[in-house]
């Protein structure tokens, strides 16, 4: 794209913003009319609406510096400057979270779909004119469904296990909507032969299967719907008020270099003490360092001499 071209495009969608800046929200047919003038595709002219009216801590999007300005022209001509409205498109109080309405109508288009939850363009443009929003927030909120774990994969869920519990074909029409009970594929009759039933699936595929092997793709959606009601009607348990017993305080291991031992009373115990022994006599000791005298022998009696 030359830049005089991206230029001239932005100066339309500036123009047009200047002179709405109360309510930056282009109807469905000023977005026709500016689609024709710029030759931007409808997600490409709502990207950059959604652009311009960014306000942030980090950013300010062009509405809101064409709003300073708008009000700084006032000042410097003596008028009170504006004070703007919160944005919000009319008859959305909040644009992050859709109505009832709308998730109902795109819920219903996703069960459809289950096998193919892409949009067509001509899709898209119905989804939108049905619930009013923008296809940005068509096109968001099936992208968040096709994450894991989230409403396609939860349909698909249900879908699997209802369709086992549905009963197999009872009459063969030609145009009934089947559904292969193995695959889980969605499909219409075609034909039906001695053999086999003949079915066009949605990728476009072509294939025979026997009436044991098809199911009623109206009962099967039926049943998916039960099985989702019944799981949103499903409550937690509440959880007991009765307190939980307490636990026995755990005793301190033994360690090898302490060991903790608890005293017991002393209880009196009758036992047979034995009579005292010669072993048992208390040994005397001594504790004066002088030894003791030996006794006196025959040869240590003194020899007395007469000298008559």
């Amino acid at each position: 794209m030359k830049i005089s071209e991206w230029k001239r495009r932005r100066t339309i969608l500036t123009a047009w913003l200047k002179s709405h800046l109360d309510n930056p929200y282009p109807t469905a047919s000023q977005k026709q009319e500016l689609m024709e003038r710029t030759g931007l595709h409808e997600t490409q002219l709502s990207i950059w609406f959604r652009v311009a009216r960014t306000l942030s801590n980090t950013r300010q999007g062009l509405l809101h510096k064409l709003r300073a300005e708008h009000n700084e022209a006032r000042r410097a001509a003596g008028q009170p400057p504006l004070v703007w409205k919160p944005l919000n498109k009319p008859g959305h109080t909040n644009r992050n979270r859709l109505g009832t309405r709308e998730t109902s109508i795109l819920t219903a288009w996703l069960k459809k779909n289950l096998d193919n939850p892409y949009l067509t363009h001509s899709e898209k443009q119905d989804l939108v004119a049905r619930t009013g929003l923008d296809p940005l927030q068509v096109v968001g909120w099936l992208t968040k469904s096709r994450r894991p774990n989230h409403l396609l994969h939860k349909l698909r869920a249900a879908r699997d296990a209802a369709r086992l519990t549905v009963p197999p074909l009872e009459t063969v029409d030609v145009g009934a909507r089947v559904v292969v009970a193995e695959t889980g594929a969605v499909g219409r009759i075609e034909g039906v032969g001695p053999v086999a039933v003949w079915v066009r699936l949605a990728d476009g595929g072509n294939a025979g299967y026997t009436a044991d092997q098809l199911r009623d793709a109206g009962q099967v959606e039926e049943a998916v719907a039960a099985a989702l009601d019944a799981g949103k009607r499903k409550q937690p348990e509440a959880p007991s008020t009765t307190p939980a017993p307490k636990k026995p305080r755990a005793t301190p291991r033994e360690d090898a270099s302490t060991t903790v031992m608890a005293v017991a009373p002393a209880v009196p115990i009758d036992v047979d003490v034995p009579p005292p022994t010669s072993r048992d006599k208390p040994i005397i000791i001594d504790d004066d360092d002088t030894p003791a005298p030996p006794a006196p022998t025959s040869l240590d009696k003194p020899i007395i001499i007469d000298d008559d």
